[in-house]
């Protein structure tokens, strides 16, 4: 599975009078076979500022076309915080809203908002 993570890096840097100097970096991209708990153990739940995964869940298929909704409104909110986004990255991403906007009749609605 693959997984949209945007996080900010905490970096910790000691000088040779002992004094630390913190700072911090948003980081991000497109990562496979992470889940949500295995992401905040690495970097901290307190510092993922977004986490997607690339696929669609629920049981029925209006409960999988408002999970795919609420992803691609989640994505649109945050893309701008992370500008650092591969070309080849951008494209996984628009290929995930597309091909699932299609198979629930999204597709309209995805271009218009500027999603795929």
């Amino acid at each position: 599975m693959k997984a949209i993570i945007i996080y900010n890096e905490i970096m910790e840097k000691g000088d040779s009078n002992g004094n630390i100097e913190t700072s911090e970096k948003i980081e991000g991209g497109i990562y496979t076979g992470i889940s949500y708990k295995t992401a905040a153990a690495n970097v901290g739940e307190e510092n993922i500022l977004l986490y997607i995964p690339l696929n669609v869940s629920g049981k029925t298929y209006q409960e999988r076309k408002a999970d795919l909704q609420d992803k691609a409104v989640e994505w649109s909110n945050t893309q701008g915080e992370y500008t650092a986004w591969s070309y080849g990255e951008l494209a996984d991403i628009s290929d995930f809203f597309e091909t699932n906007a299609r198979r629930y009749g999204l597709l309209q609605e995805f271009r218009e908002n500027a999603i795929c």
